[in-house]
């Protein structure tokens, strides 16, 4: 039987971490995994949490925007209907006599019978 060398000897008798062999995992062993988790967690709650009160007042500005747009619409259809019936007044005699009648308006010498509905 042969017998081995010193050498070969003090290699066999090492522990496992003070082996000349390094780990599977290197630098980024368990431990490292898990405070680097803990850091990116930290830091996307950190950039996360001002911004959400900027964003709901975001959706509330979004939000009247979308409602003074609507009434924006609706005055101007409003206003389209004004202006053709300012254009009917002045250039429509008989629509001009239709509504002054309806304002009991009534031309010299006219006989006026009003009925109740």
């Amino acid at each position: 039987m042969a017998r081995r060398g010193r050498a070969a000897r003090y290699r066999a008798k090492r522990r496992a971490e003070f082996s000349d062999v390094s780990s599977e995992r290197g630098f980024l062993g368990k431990g490292t995994w898990v405070a680097l988790s803990l850091f990116v967690l930290a830091l996307c709650c950190a950039l996360t949490i001002p911004v959400i009160p900027q964003y709901q007042k975001t959706k509330l500005v979004e939000g009247e925007l979308e409602r003074t747009k609507e009434r924006e619409r609706l005055l101007r259809h409003e206003t389209k209907e004004l202006e053709a019936q300012a254009r009917a007044l002045r250039n429509n005699q008989s629509y001009l006599k239709a509504r002054a009648r309806d304002l009991r308006y009534y031309q010299p010498g006219e006989s006026v019978i009003q009925m109740d509905r």
